[in-house]
């Protein structure tokens, strides 16, 4: 397998974003298409940092998610997540205006990778 190709399965070459989404409860489905939507997009958008997102639900509060993105550890890629980010930033106030909240968790540009 040649070096350019990204393993999906090599936990190693990514980097994490966290974060908690509360919804107002009649939007629950909604969100969770919207999010698949959303990781289709960013996947096809930016193919080289974006490595795709994981959806929790809350099992006692299922309009709580918790949103785990990956990224792939490439030079400048705190420059591009920053991009990214506000691609994401703009699509949420599009859509969801403050019918969804969104909180921070991990940034991994804010922290210091140790392992």
């Amino acid at each position: 397998m040649s070096e350019s190709i990204k393993n999906n399965n090599d936990f190693s070459n990514l980097l994490l974003n966290v974060n908690g989404i509360f919804v107002r409860p009649y939007y629950v489905d909604d969100y969770i298409k919207f999010s698949n939507e959303l990781d289709e997009y960013l996947c096809s958008k930016y193919p080289d940092f974006y490595a795709g997102l994981q959806l929790y639900q809350s099992k006692e509060d299922k309009s709580c998610f918790t949103v785990v993105a990956a990224y792939y550890d490439v030079p400048c890629i705190c420059k591009e997540a920053k991009k990214i980010s506000e691609d994401i930033d703009e699509i949420y106030n599009d859509i969801w205006r403050n019918n969804v909240k969104r909180i921070s968790i991990l940034c991994f540009c804010e922290e210091l990778r140790i392992l």
